[in-house]
């Protein structure tokens, strides 16, 4: 393990002095925010993010409990922890090396002997401490089931971050409430939509170039930074709103195979950017599941743009001029990408602190082309409803009026009395 003991004391440090909230709950483990009370923290973070699974070798489940609720997390063996946990590591020191990273700082992590949860001094009884401090969570660890050990991660909190989930939903909200108010500029909702999972492929090509495939790209794993202006540093001279892209959880992800790196990086130098994005596509998850299984395979081939339905509903345009136009897209951003990836060196080590004046220049450009390209995608994307109009359902239709006779009054019904034996 990597669990140093200044480290240890410094986690230690932190949590007691914390309060903490449950943020979110998944299959194989629980997230939790931990927030300082303390203006300079041990970590130098006023917030930091703990990751809760149990550890057993075994198939086995655990109930955990709130006062409100309560949920099962499925335990992961300690090689499948420390895998995990590696890669997390491998993938923030070497993407740090381009610039910005791929994911958040991994502080630490902890395999710890369950029965550790009542010995006082000890990591585990100062995190359950913690933990029963909140009346929410005072009754989370009441169950007790036979498993060996918990596995606990603390990572870097991403402040001003939301997943792509939540920035979906806004623009679904949006969508539909233009449906109702009929507005003119309707047009922009799916498109603007299709500007991040455009940056989404680019980090999955930029993560496969590093030797990893995510394996697990749902829209819940994949975190922008929440910004009108975006990040300069990362995207210099494409400030939309899309800002800076983060992957999280890395429980499925694998090394790519040499072979199959060596093709991802020959599709990249001619920029063939779909070719590469389908071996990412076509390949395992680390349970040896295939990405490309049913239960997967929708969100999957949405991200990395082989699923045409998705981006153009009615196919009034063709599929392959689609992918051209986002190949053209995703071109524009990995230049961006390379050129401030070279400014960060260059201000790393102290070369050069301002961009001149060509390398300006060179971004503005970038930026014209790059609007000029997303005009043109929303063109071959047009939007479901059309502008200037409402699409209407039966139970908002309005009723039809009753038929008038010549002086203005509705018109009685006559009904046939009918016949009946008695």
């Amino acid at each position: 393990m990597n669990s140093t003991i200044e480290l240890n004391h410094s986690i230690i440090e932190f949590i007691q002095n914390s309060t903490i909230r449950l943020v979110s709950n998944g299959s194989y483990g629980i997230t939790f925010e931990i927030t300082s009370l303390t203006e300079l923290s041990t970590l130098g973070q006023q917030k930091i993010l703990m990751k809760l699974c149990i550890i057993d070798e075994r198939n086995v489940d655990h109930l955990f409990k709130t006062q409100t609720e309560s949920f099962k997390i499925w335990a992961v063996s300690s090689s499948d922890f420390e895998r995990e946990n590696t890669i997390h590591k491998e993938i923030y020191d070497k993407s740090i090396e381009n610039s910005q990273p791929l994911c958040p700082k991994l502080f630490s992590y902890y395999l710890l002997p369950k029965n550790d949860l009542l010995v006082p001094g000890t990591l585990l009884n100062f995190v359950n401490n913690l933990i029963v401090s909140n009346p929410e969570l005072s009754v989370f660890f009441s169950n007790t089931e036979r498993f060996t050990s918990y596995g606990i991660t603390f990572m870097e909190f991403l402040d001003g971050y939301e997943t792509l989930f939540d920035i979906k939903q806004r623009y679904v909200e949006q969508q539909s409430q233009m449906r109702l108010l009929a507005s003119p500029n309707q047009l922009s909702c799916e498109n603007d939509y299709l500007k991040y999972v455009i940056r989404t492929m680019t980090g999955l090509i930029e993560l496969a170039l590093l030797g990893y495939n995510h394996g697990d790209f749902h829209i819940k794993n994949i975190m922008f930074q929440k910004s009108t202006t975006g990040n300069q540093n990362y995207y210099p001279g494409l400030m939309d709103e899309c800002g800076r892209i983060m992957f999280i959880d890395f429980g499925q992800t694998t090394r790519i195979a040499e072979i199959k790196l060596n093709r991802i990086k020959k599709a990249y130098d001619t920029k063939d950017y779909f070719t590469a994005l389908s071996y990412i596509y076509n390949s395992s998850r680390a349970n040896g599941v295939l990405l490309y299984n049913k239960e997967y395979s929708i969100s999957y081939k949405y991200i990395t743009g082989l699923f045409s339905s998705f981006h153009n509903k009615n196919e009034t345009t063709p599929r392959g001029q689609i992918q051209q136009q986002i190949n053209t897209l995703i071109d524009i951003v990995i230049q961006a990408r390379l050129q401030s990836s070279e400014e960060y060196v260059k201000r790393k080590y102290n070369f050069r602190r301002t961009l001149t004046r060509e390398q300006l220049m060179s971004l503005k450009e970038l930026k014209d082309e790059y609007d000029r390209e997303s005009e043109k995608l929303k063109n071959l994307v047009p939007c479901q409803i059309p502008q200037g109009t409402r699409k209407t359902t039966n139970r908002y239709k309005p009723h039809k009026k009753p038929p008038t006779t010549h002086r203005g009054k509705p018109k009685r019904k006559h009904f046939k009395k009918s016949k009946r034996k008695h």
